[in-house]
């Protein structure tokens, strides 16, 4: 499946969560984190409270290789974090500047054209914060 730069966005800010949370799918709708009726707090599908410990690595997917992001995501799981912010997308000369493994996110920084590679480390590190949980 080729990836769009929407379902690259859409991972991030869905999957971005450690410890306790994952996108929604047939296998992990109880994960899904959502807004409560009442509009005040975060919880899951099934009911049980979310509670949102944020630590923001805003060029994580950029300036990270995988041993370094590895070691991060371990890092902020033993501290009880349950979401990494994020951005797929960085600023600071993201689009033309490669990624530590020399990638760039998209093609002639064409956001109908993200780079496949790039976008595998994106789901490396998202599926490594799934497997925190």
């Amino acid at each position: 499946m080729r990836p769009t730069l929407t379902g690259l966005l859409g991972a991030v800010v869905l999957a971005a969560t450690i410890g306790s949370a994952t996108p929604v799918s047939a296998e992990s709708k109880h994960d899904a984190i959502e807004i409560s009726k009442d509009g005040r707090h975060f919880r899951r599908a099934d009911g049980r409270a979310f509670f949102y410990m944020a630590d923001t690595a805003w060029a994580l997917f950029h300036r990270l290789n995988r041993e370094q992001a590895d070691r991060y995501l371990k890092d902020r799981t033993e501290k009880g974090l349950s979401v990494i912010q994020a951005v797929a997308l960085s600023e600071l000369n993201g689009l033309v500047e490669p990624n530590a493994h020399g990638h760039l996110p998209l093609a002639d920084q064409n956001p109908s054209k993200p780079n496949e590679a790039y976008c595998a480390y994106v789901d490396y590190v998202v599926q490594r914060c799934h497997d925190a949980r």
